[in-house]
Parts: structure tokens; C-alpha cells; sequence
């Protein structure tokens, strides 16, 4: 982000509000593409964190919208994983995580397949299902805004109003996460200071009061990180003595060991990265195995694309981490697929967030993980813009990790 004082509005995983701004009508971290001036966004595909400002036709916000939801009832379809507050929105029916594509014309949301993490048995009274349920809900009765996508037990906590999502492991006693922003995947392990934490926390927070604005899914150790002031993502592997990680960037999901280099490892990782300094710009939610393959020009992962007329999930929505129920037609399986992905049976290029191992790719040079886009040659991209829309043409001086910039 090159030095600008004037980054009023940090357009990646933005925590708190995006105040007058005519320029960035509605500021879309996450945006996959341009959403400008459109009253109608039925099918808002992003993770906005600001305010959605007097929008009622809302029905089909795709994700995790991390602000101020003001005056929207027609929420049927709410996509993921709101960090925020939804405001007077009662007919949260079949809550719909993660929907990063269109979802047309499909009425027979009964088993919401986002983000599935688990099996969904048999029922039909899926009224708030909360995607991405890898656990057991435990009969909580004062969970007021749980938004989603709860992966753990939710042991006994009555204050959690705006307990966001994703809580993967156990919340233990802890009344003070006024804005717990999103899934947890692991122990939270007695801090009070967690005010704004921000994302799925994946492992154990040991013993920091400092993690003031921590972004992300945490999926391991911190083991005493102090400098960790503005951890931007969704850690999920262990941080092997690193202090320089001031900009940890992404979901990482394996081991990182013994590398001090991951500066600005800008992706989430879901894997195993096994003893590879030159992932310097591995920057994909790569969860599955990547074999020896040096064409991955355009590895859809997390690619956006088209759901259309699906009213049977012949196309799995995203992020499925678990069992799907007897699919025939996944020829395109589009887990959060950001473009389109071109007739592939043999799932040879499993598009989305596909847990496995990674196994010694030497040539993934510049992994697009949620990239919108072509990523031309570029050997200098210290700063992986991740989670780009758009194209990111040939640029030698990146100097910021743009994570996340929808335009300027």
C-alpha cells in the first residue's frame, strides 16, 4: 500500500466503517468486480466490511459482509458470514454462506452446501443453517446474531451477540467478544482483550493481550508473537518462531516450518508446506494436492463463476469439506469459483479449497489464490495482490501487499 496516509479506506478485510466516501459506494473487500451505483444488487458477491447503506433488495447477499446490514428485511438468502450487525432482519430462513457466484432460479436450499464442512444428515428444518458445520451446536439459546458457519461446541457462553461465524473449536468462557468476528477454529484461551477479533482463529492464542486488531483465522500455534499487531488472515498452521510476520496475510492451513522468509505469504495454505523457501508468492487457498504441474496458469481456486439454474446442487457452492450427498454432475465443481472453469471429469484440477497435501511443487511461482484475473509475468511481486479482480498486469514494484483491492 505504498506508503499513503491517505488509505482511509483499507480495502482488504476492512474492521470498522467505511465513512463518507462517494468515490467507493460500496467498498467490497472481496469485491469480484465493480459495483457501482446499482441499487439492486441482488446478487452482491462480497465480503463487504462497512455499511450496505438502504438497500433493500438484498436477496441474495453472497458473503461475508462484515459491517452494518441498515434496514434490509428481504435478507432470504443471506450468503455468509456477516461480521457486523444485521439490523431488523427476521426471515434469516435458510442463511446461505459463502456464495460467491450467482445463485439463480433455486428454491431448494434445504441442504446449503457452502462451506460444508461435515455431513448434513437428514433435515429439513434447516431454518438458520449455519454453514459449515464441522461440530456440535450445543443448545445455545442466547445466540442472538450467530451468524455462521460454526465448526465446534459452542460451550455455554450468553453474551455472544455478535458471535460472527465459523466457530471451528471451543469458546471458553469468555464474555467479553462483543464483536468475535469470526471462525474460531480453536482455544481462545482467556483474553479479554480480544475486542476485535477479527477471524477465524484456527489454534490456540496463547497468552497475548496485544492481538488488538488480530484478522484472522488463526488454524495453530502463535507461539508468543509480539509484533503480530495487524495479523491480516486466516492463519490455520503453525508460526515457528516468526517474528516478522507484520502482515501474515492469509488463511494459512498447514505447517509453516522453519521459514522466516513468509513476509507477506499472502494465501490460505490448506496443506502442507513442506520445507519450500521459494513459496515467497504461493498465494492460493490451495487445499488439496497440487502435483508437479507447471501450467497452473490459471488454478481456479476459489474462482467466482456462474451457478445457474441449479435448483439440486449439481454444482457444489463452496468450500465443501466433507461429504457431498451423491453428486453426479460435479464436472464443475465451483467452490467459490471466481471465473469459469472449463470441463474437467476427472477432477484433475480440483477448483476449490480441497484439503490434501501440497506436494513439492517447485514451479508455482506466483499460485493465484483468489485471483479474479490473470496474473501476468511479474517477478517482483513481493506483495501478492491477493483476492484481485480484474486483471494484474505485468507490475515490478508492488510495493504493499495489496491484498484484497477491489478498485481504486
Amino acid at each position: 500500500m505504498a506508503e499513503s496516509s491517505s488509505f482511509d479506506y483499507l480495502l482488504a478485510l476492512v474492521r470498522g466503517h467505511l465513512a463518507e466516501s462517494s468515490s467507493f459506494v460500496y467498498l467490497n473487500s472481496f469485491v469480484r468486480g465493480h459495483l457501482a451505483e446499482s441499487s439492486s444488487f441482488d446478487y452482491l458477491l462480497a465480503l463487504v466490511r462497512g455499511h450496505l447503506a438502504e438497500s433493500s433488495s438484498f436477496d441474495y447477499l453472497s458473503e461475508l459482509v462484515i459491517g452494518d446490514l441498515a434496514e434490509s428485511s428481504s435478507f432470504d438468502y443471506l450468503s455468509e458470514l456477516v461480521i457486523g450487525d444485521l439490523a431488523e432482519s427476521s426471515s434469516f430462513d435458510y442463511l446461505s454462506e459463502l456464495v460467491i457466484g450467482d445463485l439463480a432460479e433455486s428454491s431448494s436450499f434445504d441442504y446449503l452446501s457452502e462451506l460444508v464442512i461435515g455431513d448434513l444428515a437428514e433435515s429439513s428444518s434447516f431454518d438458520y443453517l449455519l454453514a459449515l458445520v464441522c461440530g456440535h451446536l450445543a443448545e445455545p439459546s442466547s445466540f442472538d446474531y450467530l451468524s455462521e458457519l460454526v465448526i465446534g461446541d459452542l460451550a455455554e457462553s450468553s453474551s455472544f451477540d455478535y458471535l460472527s461465524e465459523l466457530v471451528i473449536g471451543d469458546l471458553a468462557e469468555s464474555s467479553s467478544f462483543d464483536y468475535l468476528s469470526v471462525l474460531l477454529i480453536g482455544d481462545l484461551a482467556e483474553s479479554s482483550s480480544f475486542d476485535y477479533l477479527s477471524v477465524l482463529l484456527i489454534g490456540d492464542l496463547a497468552e497475548s493481550s496485544s492481538f488488538d486488531y488480530l484478522l484472522a483465522l488463526v488454524c495453530g500455534h502463535l507461539a508468543e508473537p509480539s509484533s503480530f499487531d495487524y495479523l491480516s488472515e486466516l492463519v490455520i498452521g503453525d508460526l515457528a518462531e516468526s517474528s516478522s510476520f507484520d502482515y501474515l496475510s492469509v488463511l494459512l492451513i498447514g505447517d509453516l516450518a522453519e521459514s522466516s522468509s513468509f513476509d507477506y505469504l499472502s494465501v490460505l495454505l490448506i496443506g502442507d508446506l513442506a520445507e519450500s523457501s521459494s513459496f515467497d508468492y504461493l498465494s492460493v487457498l490451495v487445499i488439496g494436492d497440487l502435483a508437479e504441474s507447471s501450467s497452473f496458469d490459471y488454478l481456479l481456486v476459489l474462482v467466482r463463476g456462474h451457478l445457474a439454474d441449479s435448483s439440486s446442487f449439481g454444482y457444489l457452492l463452496v468450500l465443501i469439506r466433507g461429504h457431498a450427498a451423491e453428486p453426479s454432475n460435479f464436472d464443475y465443481l465451483l467452490a467459490l469459483v471466481c471465473g469459469h472453469a472449463a470441463e474437467a471429469s476427472s477432477f484433475d484440477y480440483l477448483l476449490a479449497l480441497v484439503h490434501g497435501n501440497t506436494a513439492e511443487p517447485s514451479s508455482f511461482g506466483y499460485l493465484n489464490s483468489f485471483v479474479r484475473g490473470h496474473l501476468a509475468e511479474s517477478s517482483s511481486f513481493y506483495y501478492l495482490l491477493v483476492l484481485v479482480r480484474g486483471h494484474l498486469a505485468e507490475a515490478s514494484s508492488s510495493s504493499y501487499l495489496s491484498a484484497l483491492l477491489a478498485f481504486l
